[in-house]
């Protein structure tokens, strides 16, 4: 097996639900200056007055032309939103802290739902002239307001492998009502992308984010990562196989089952709390912030459960553990609970 270092680079998969998908020439990248916000007059004072009934036809366009930059075959869609579904996003939105939506709702301009967008949510900043994230905007796909949080997480944890020999991989996010289903465990991830706009602690949210000198000093950072030659590397390394190229939600998965339990046999041993957060110094912040809040704060579960024959993993959230104590004082810090 050759070593496989996950690297945090600036063109990320349409697949992520990274800030900044692609660094190439959008037509309506427009949507990401704050002349275009300013213009539209000022956002809705509560969150969910920011939920959108139907999303603008420029931002649509901009995600459009992203899938294509991607070579994605997704073209999003417009809807509108139901009553019903305006009332399952008011409840998920209600079981946040307060203080949380409190000191990131001035930072959203505007939460949008679409069809087929290419993955299961996105968010993206809003930069001023000097590249600077002042805002952002948040895109969700639609199918996150019908399927169960524990069927979503199953799905996600398992596309980067192949269920092949035996292999069962399973996530549990809820065990009974009530139930948000995987909306709630979603936004809070977005979430935590709008909570690295002017966050001293961990200030990734710039343009260009292949500039890790904003962040290599940080405490957040030197838990988990190191920076070799402007690239963000962890620092306990997945050794996948040769064949295992890890990444989510693709349409061929090229990790076997050895790949699997490497994985979360490795996490057991690191201070990154979930698999998806390996991907991006930005995509751990994110997670850590929706993992912490989730089970810390909303008391909800967080298990992977992996089997291969009589061969068994768990997994299980690792904020009560010593692997994850600086970063959960990190978060406690940050969130003031």
């Amino acid at each position: 097996m050759m070593k496989f270092f996950l690297v945090f680079s600036i063109l990320l998969l349409i697949t992520d639900c990274s800030s900044t998908r692609q660094k190439l020439l959008n037509p309506y990248s427009h949507v990401k200056r704050l002349p275009y916000w300013t213009q539209k007059g000022a956002a809705k004072p509560g969150l969910l007055q920011k939920v959108q009934k139907e999303i603008p036809g420029d931002i649509l366009s901009f995600l459009r032309e992203n899938n294509k930059i991607a070579n994605s075959t997704d073209i999003p869609a417009p809807f509108d939103l139901t009553k019903r579904e305006f009332a399952f996003i008011n409840r998920a939105l209600g079981a946040i802290p307060a203080g949380i939506t409190k000191r990131l709702n001035p930072y959203l301009k505007g939460i949008y739902f679409v069809e087929h967008l290419g993955s299961s949510s996105y968010t993206e900043y809003i930069y001023d002239n000097q590249g600077l994230p002042l805002y952002a905007f948040v895109v969700f796909d639609r199918s996150v307001l019908k399927i169960s949080a524990n069927e979503w997480c199953s799905r996600e944890e398992q596309s980067p492998f192949q269920l092949v020999d035996g292999l069962k991989l399973s996530c549990t996010l809820e065990k009974g009502p009530p139930n948000y289903g995987a909306f709630l465990y979603l936004f809070l991830r977005e979430l935590g992308h709008v909570f690295q706009i002017n966050n001293s602690s961990f200030p990734l949210a710039l343009e260009d984010q292949s500039d890790l000198s904003a962040i290599q000093g940080t405490d957040f950072f030197k838990l988990s990562w190191l920076a070799e030659k402007d690239n963000a590397v962890l620092q306990q390394p997945i050794l996948f196989s040769s064949t295992c190229n890890f990444k989510y939600s693709v349409t061929k998965a090229s990790c076997g089952p050895q790949d699997a339990f490497l994985l979360y046999e490795t996490l057991t041993k690191s201070s990154v709390p979930t698999a998806h957060g390996i991907t991006s110094p930005s995509e751990d912040f994110a997670e850590s912030f929706a993992n912490y809040v989730y089970t810390q704060m909303l008391k909800q579960p967080f298990e992977i459960e992996i089997s291969q024959g009589d061969r068994k993993l768990s997994y299980t959230a690792c904020w009560d553990t010593s692997r994850c104590q600086e970063k959960g004082k990190i978060m406690k810090t940050l969130l003031g609970n």
